[in-house]
């Protein structure tokens, strides 16, 4: 660096857009000796450019996470942290990723440097500072796992407004949401709503506190929150299809404490009925996931979930359970896995037993019918239960325009057979001559192989049909 200076370099020069100057960068990632010869050479100590916009916060967010050592190499970040603030940096400057040094200490604080932040504060840096990526630093500090209750207590007491709202969370509530707390996991959200925090505040990624919560799988947060007042309903009733939506293992469970606070058939513009997307998302992976989504599903259904409610891709649950597929990985054979041949059906199974008088030709969705949804995904086992409650096999419509199309098209043979002795009519005979505009779009779509089943199929057909009226 010498070198470079003595032969014209200027000290304050600015690089890339990350970095910003030779502080910044020797602040997050060099040495003390480094930071300390650079400010004897007059460089700017509070220069403002690049992700962190000053030296102090470049600094921090290095002394912050860094919690490791190497060998014998002494851990300098808080050591270069108090060297700037000695050398006039100021605390509470403002700009950059995470807006001011404290925010940074607090979003990238791990176990292990727990003088870090107190140095800040102790040095007049300012908790109630908005701004950043987190808002606030409250927000930052109870989004952050390693965080202690007594460090949030401490920003409290140092000023910190409760209620500031922005950034990633939105505010520090709907930050308290999203993670365990040491002892309690609703022990943060308690002490927030004590200081008076807006239970039904909204904003950031997650909407609202109770949202967080389920989205977290905290049923103890989403307790307390219902006892304190939260509203289920606020963004069209987010926080009840979050859960319904959750692969946490206490999803039914929060699914029980919304019940009585919410509309069980509510219809989300974006995910529909929640029965409706329990099918949809239902995993028939693991085991235990599995049997977690079967848990929530019955539940909606013993708890009168409507199936003949019409929304979404499927329209109906039972057409989304008939168009499930299941294919397990063979390099991820383990006992955990279902490998029976009809696991598939799990789902139309469930549906079928539960809602002895569902309607199993309501007519919606994709593929218009559950029966033309299950020759289309392979499901054996749901066409004949399908057929056995009446299902009438000649109902047209749909992507592909019956069921034993979708059968054809997808390639199994067995429920072709299945549905043709259950008395379904080819195309040949309906029409003379293919749609060839609608064979254009399911070769575009399903594939060359496809195309030609259904055409073979045809010729077979055709071939058949014509010698059947010789005398």
């Amino acid at each position: 660096m010498k070198l470079l200076l003595d032969n014209g370099a200027e000290i304050d020069q600015q690089g890339d857009t990350d970095w910003g100057t030779a502080l910044h960068v020797a602040c997050n990632k060099g040495t003390a000796e480094t930071v300390r010869w650079l400010l004897d050479k007059g460089v700017d100590v509070n220069a403002e450019c690049g992700r962190f916009a000053t030296p102090l916060q470049a600094a921090v967010v290095e002394a912050a996470g860094a919690v490791w050592l190497y060998g014998d190499r002494k851990l300098e970040g808080p050591e270069i942290v108090k060297l700037l603030i000695n050398r006039g940096a100021q605390v509470n400057q403002q700009g950059g990723e995470y807006g001011t040094a404290l925010q940074a200490a607090y979003a990238n604080w791990r176990r292990g440097n727990e003088e870090l932040h107190r140095l800040l504060l102790e040095h007049g840096a300012d908790a109630s500072i908005t701004g950043g990526k987190y808002g606030s630093v409250l927000a930052a500090a109870c989004g952050n796992k390693d965080i202690h209750l007594e460090d949030v207590r401490l920003l409290l007491d140092c000023g910190a407004d409760v209620n500031a709202d922005g950034g990633e969370y939105g505010t520090a509530l709907i930050a308290a949401c999203t993670r365990w707390w040491v002892g309690d996991a609703a022990a943060g959200v308690q002490l927030l709503l004590d200081h008076g925090a807006d239970i039904n505040a909204e904003g950031g990624k997650y909407g609202t506190a109770l949202a967080a919560a389920c989205k977290a799988d905290r049923s103890d947060s989403v307790s307390l929150l219902l006892e304190r007042g939260a509203d289920p309903r606020r963004q069209n009733c987010l926080a009840w299809h979050t859960a319904v939506r959750s692969t946490g293992t206490r999803a039914a469970l929060i699914l029980k404490l919304l019940l009585d606070h919410i509309n069980i058939n509510h219809v989300h513009q974006e995910y529909g009925p929640a029965l409706h997307a329990v099918i949809e998302l239902w995993d028939l992976g693991a085991e235990r996931s599995c049997n977690e989504w079967r848990q929530k599903a019955c539940f909606l259904l013993e708890s009168g979930a409507d199936a003949d409610i019409m929304a979404g891709k499927f329209g109906f649950a039972l057409q989304a359970a008939c168009a499930a597929k299941y294919e397990p990985d063979p390099r991820h054979y383990t006992d955990n896995y279902n490998y029976d041949i009809d696991h598939v059906s799990v789902k139309t199974k469930l549906l079928l037993e539960l809602l002895p008088d569902i309607n199993v030709n309501a007519q919606g969705g994709i593929f218009n019918t559950a029966l033309q949804a299950a020759a289309y995904s392979g499901q054996t086992a749901s066409i004949r239960l399908l057929l056995d409650k009446q299902a009438d096999c000649n109902i047209r419509g749909g992507k592909y325009g019956s069921a034993l199309n979708a059968a054809i098209i997808s390639g199994w043979w067995d429920i072709v057979e299945i549905l043709l002795k259950a008395g379904a009519t080819p195309d040949c005979q309906l029409q003379e001559t293919p749609d060839e505009e609608w064979l254009r779009r399911i070769r575009e779509e399903d594939g060359r192989g496809a195309y030609e089943r259904y055409m073979k199929f045809w010729e077979v057909q055709s071939a058949s049909a014509s010698t059947s009226k010789r005398p």
